[in-house]
């Protein structure tokens, strides 16, 4: 016989024998050892029920909540107390089941009769509902249940004080809210899109996530007016006619950078469009023409009305080949030049967009290229920014839609990689780890993108999935996934005791570590099928980052090898793959140290060389590049000035 069978027999047994009082407190007993076994196996019924008849009025010393309690919901409404709302949200925004929902929501409503609180609000109760599944060790289930958002003290700051950044524009009511979105979907970023690993070493600072407050936009793409003068601009459900002439061109312009420059957030460039323009103002007069290449481009290279921070940085490319193919196609490169030349017309001349010359190796003998040379080298020795393409670029589709669009791109510390390898074989470990958190962190950003997509022109990306004759506007399988490169100089430093550009062997042991790292991305490509490429890391407020977070862990490493500005005091590491320019190398010798590591580096590298304001003539820049383009590996020249 079992244990409950004989006390069933005793309870009978005391009935027949006359002791109903001894059964019954036998039966009490027996009740009494079931439900203990019953909470201490973690049964929820039971559980509740216990619950239940704890809150049950009819019982002494127990009270309800208020009937008149209300609470201030997220609607701006106020709402009667009622606890069936909170199991209902549970179960609908995290998936639990009923019972423990149930279970959460009584000990919720427990707690709140106990404190007497007065003033409900939806806010609270959320965090008191979160604290409860945090009790009961349901942390995935608070994760989904969590409440994004920003601090009293963070929102008033943001609301009413000036910008701490002294490099940042100008606070406005429209940056401020833009300031506070953004901080919303960071959170939202680090939570829901990335997993808590990746996350994780984002804070740690062994990779950086871009644009996590932007989780929702791609980084970057290569356009082209074709697009326009195909099908006109507009997706499903929304079309206008391919433009007959120049004014809705140029209009039709407008409204598709615009649109662009709502879902990227780092460079979007413009393929040379100056055949396009043929049709559209043939036989103008030359200064009609230059009138409208301005409006052109203003229109293109929208600025940032806002004054917000994350504005699309433009490039406009300029084929220097083709301009002994017409007079109209010379006319519309110098009308692009005197633009530039004309800084008034941009809101903020420092960041204005950024002029990229294609003039490839293959057709530098050329006397138009030799002319377009020296016009290059006149602009650059004006000390404005101008990027020189010498090499060819892997991806030359004559393609409408975007190509070459990025994604999203994620940051590689190496110098921490090398605080905390050690050694050479280590740190090739090390770059395989890494790598594949840079993987997932894509992979993760791709499916969300992908979940956006899905809904089509009724989504958040619907301008991006429109499709003409069977092509997408945007085509996500043939998307890049940025690796970028802070700090070689640095981690080469450390490891060999000397930068890349002062021996042979530190300079070994930095293409030994891009070559890693470009293995490693093509391995993580054929496991995850993302098109993983090693890039330049070109943003200086990631290097600062970086410093800093390492010089609190790794003070006596960092104190060796990280640079620092003379003027702000700022910690940094160098950008990408380039050498520090304060050991007295030249510029000539800079491209040729730098351009070893070109041919491992995607996204079009490039040298950048500061042109002093004085001292350097436009026929020494023309020759200098010239050299360059023979003499060594280098992709491109970026000229900048003093202010860039």
């Amino acid at each position: 016989p079992t244990v409950e069978q004989v006390n069933d027999a005793v309870e009978r047994v005391l009935i027949e024998l006359g002791h109903g009082e001894i059964a019954l407190a036998y039966a009490r007993y027996r009740d009494r050892r079931a439900r203990i076994r019953d909470l201490r196996s973690g049964n929820l019924r039971a559980i509740l029920h216990e619950l239940r008849e704890a809150q049950d009025p009819a019982l002494e010393g127990v009270v309800s909540p208020k009937p008149s309690l209300f609470v201030r919901t997220s609607q701006d409404t106020l709402a009667e107390w009622d606890k069936d709302r909170i199991v209902e949200a549970l179960i609908r925004e995290t998936g639990i089941d009923r019972e423990r929902a149930e279970l959460i929501a009584m000990e919720v409503q427990q707690q709140i009769t106990a404190a007497q609180v007065e003033t409900l609000t939806a806010s609270l109760i959320r965090e008191l509902v979160d604290a409860k599944l945090v009790e009961h060790g349901l942390d995935a289930y608070r994760r989904r249940h969590m409440r994004l958002g920003v601090p009293l003290y963070d929102a008033e700051r943001i609301i009413c004080l000036p910008d701490q950044d002294e490099q940042a524009p100008a606070r406005t009511p429209q940056a401020t809210d833009l300031e506070l979105a953004e901080r919303v979907k960071r959170e939202f970023a680090l939570t829901q899109v990335f997993d808590q690993q990746v996350g994780d070493a984002h804070l740690r600072g062994e990779l950086h996530i871009h644009d996590l407050g932007y989780v929702d936009r791609l980084r970057g793409c290569r356009a082209s007016l074709e697009y326009l003068t195909r099908y006109g601009i507009g997706g499903d459900g929304m079309r206008s006619r391919p433009p007959v002439a120049a004014e809705p061109l140029l209009a039709q312009a407008g409204q598709f950078s615009a649109a662009l420059a709502a879902h990227f957030t780092g460079v979007i460039t413009w393929k040379p469009f100056n055949a396009l323009l043929h049709a559209f103002i043939e036989g103008w007069r030359e200064e009609l023409v230059q009138g409208y290449i301005r409006m052109l481009l203003l229109a293109l290279a929208p600025q940032n009305a806002s004054g917000h921070r994350k504005a699309a940085q433009t490039i406009f490319e300029i084929d220097m080949n083709e301009l002994d193919a017409s007079k109209l196609d010379r006319q519309i490169a110098r009308a692009i030049f005197d633009c530039w030349g004309d800084a008034c017309i941009w809101d903020d001349p420092t960041r204005a967009p950024l002029l990229r010359v294609l003039l490839p190796l293959r057709n530098m003998e050329k006397q138009s290229a030799k002319s377009a040379l020296l016009q290059v080298a006149e602009f650059a020795a004006e000390g404005r920014p101008i990027a020189v393409q010498v090499r060819e670029e892997a991806d030359s589709t004559d393609s409408w839609n975007l190509h070459n669009v990025a994604m999203g791109e994620v940051t590689i510390n190496l110098p921490r990689l090398a605080y905390e390898a050690q050694n050479e074989a280590s740190v090739m470990t090390a770059i395989d780890r890494v790598i594949v958190l840079a993987a997932q962190a894509h992979q993760a950003k791709s499916e969300f993108i992908e979940r956006l997509l899905a809904v089509r022109s009724f989504g958040p990306l619907g301008f991006l999935c429109a499709k003409h004759q069977g092509v997408s506007l945007f085509d996500p399988r043939i998307a890049r996934h940025n690796v970028a490169l802070v700090g070689l100089n640095e981690c080469v430093e450390y490891l060999a005791g000397d930068s890349m550009h002062r021996s042979d062997e530190a300079k070994l042991l930095g293409l030994c570590i891009v070559e890693r790292t470009r293995l490693a991305c093509d391995r993580e490509r054929h496991r995850t099928g993302l098109h993983l490429e090693p890039v330049l890391g070109t943003d200086p407020r990631i290097a600062r980052r970086f410093a800093g977070l390492d010089v609190r862990e790794h003070p006596e490493a960092v104190r060796n090898v990280v640079k620092h500005d003379p003027i702000t005091q700022d910690l940094f590491y160098t950008c990408g793959v380039e050498s520090c320019s304060k050991h007295g190398l030249t510029p000539f010798e800079q491209a040729r140290v730098e351009g070893l590591f070109h041919a491992y580096l995607g996204g079009a590298p490039v040298t950048r060389v500061m042109v002093p304001e004085q001292g350097m003539t436009a026929r020494s820049i023309a020759d200098f590049i010239g050299c360059v383009a023979r003499h060594t590996d280098a992709a491109g020249i970026w000229f900048c000035g003093a202010k860039h």
